[in-house]
């Protein structure tokens, strides 16, 4: 019922390869709520993050009241934005690590990251979500909407947890006759930010 979302069988593959119970993912484009609807039926705890207002409300109306503002967060915010990463932030130190998460994922003391990071970002223009002016789909050029991107992905890069993984779920689009590679643009944009590739999964 919203255009634009992903597919939760997605979601399901990335949460069981690199996340366990209890563990927190982070999406930083929350959208209608799949990661957050998915992260309850796989009992995991989640924080999201969607620019839109009335898109928070929407998907809070879908999660059940006694998982909203404790297992289950959604905050309304732009997700480049550093007063966004402070509120992030401010809701992780309420989250401790979970009796699930790994050594290698425990942050450092008086601190908390995320295990998994989300990033579902707009294929640029295809899809014009909001008037707002911050929603990465208004960008003016590919060159502006990967630089946003980029800014978000290096917000992600702080707020997860090192040696933990961040899944980018995006596709490519045509202009002018020719392919515009989004995937792999945006790839290379979050390796400048610190990140690795690992792995390419290509959904037919």
């Amino acid at each position: 019922d919203y255009h634009g979302n992903y597919i939760p069988q997605i979601a399901t593959q990335i949460f069981t390869r690199y996340s366990k119970e209890d563990e927190i993912v982070l999406d930083l484009f929350l959208g209608a709520g799949t990661t957050a609807i998915e992260a309850v039926r796989m009992k995991r705890r989640c924080i999201g993050v969607e620019l839109k207002p009335e898109l928070v409300e929407y998907v809070r109306g879908k999660i059940s009241s006694d998982l909203l503002d404790s297992r289950i967060h959604i905050i309304q915010g732009n997700s480049a934005a550093p007063e966004t990463v402070e509120q992030i932030s401010d809701v992780l130190q309420t989250m401790p690590a979970g009796p699930s998460a790994s050594a290698a994922s425990l942050p450092s003391p008086g601190s908390s990251l995320a295990h998994l990071l989300i990033l579902h970002p707009p294929y640029a223009d295809i899809i014009k979500f909001s008037d707002h002016p911050d929603d990465l789909s208004n960008a003016t050029t590919t060159e502006a909407f990967l630089a946003g991107f980029e800014t978000v992905a290096r917000n992600g890069y702080q707020l997860l947890a090192p040696g933990r993984f961040a899944a980018l779920i995006i596709g490519d689009k045509y202009a002018n006759g020719e392919l515009v590679p989004l995937g792999f643009w945006c790839m290379e944009r979050m390796n400048r930010a610190g990140f690795k590739t690992k792995a390419i999964i290509v959904k037919n």
